[in-house]
């Protein structure tokens, strides 16, 4: 990726290949409504190994580790993102904090939408 984060690199000897896959969890697949739809997904490599890094697997594991315990996991994450405009460019913000809600408050109604949508569609948030 390029370090000014305006997209991938290419050139001569430089392209995109990638040493992981991501397979989506079909049974976990939501509609979102709007033409977006949301599924979890976990790595594996390139010849269709897990990977032993990928996030998910390991709270997969973690899991059996506990429920083979006699335990139940409760689990919870965070989802960092940004908004831009339709063009791809920044969006205003003049009540943004680095911890806080006031930049979530700042777009209310479209976080209202996207909650009522991932509630509707049976994804818990």
């Amino acid at each position: 990726f390029a370090i000014d984060q305006a997209g991938i690199v290419f050139g001569e000897s430089t392209g995109v290949v990638g040493d992981q896959r991501i397979r989506i969890d079909l049974g976990a697949l939501r509609i979102l409504g709007d033409g977006f739809a949301w599924a979890p997904g976990s790595f594996f490599d390139q010849n269709g190994i897990p990977d032993p890094y990928c996030t998910r697997g390991a709270l997969q594991r973690v899991e059996s580790r506990l429920t083979d315990a006699g335990l139940e996991a409760l689990v919870g994450h965070e989802i960092e993102f940004v908004l831009v405009g339709a063009d791809g460019s920044a969006l205003p913000a003049h009540l943004w904090a680095q911890y806080g809600l006031a930049g979530v408050l700042e777009h209310e109604g479209f976080i209202r939408d996207v909650t009522a949508s991932a509630t509707a569609s049976g994804v818990a948030i």
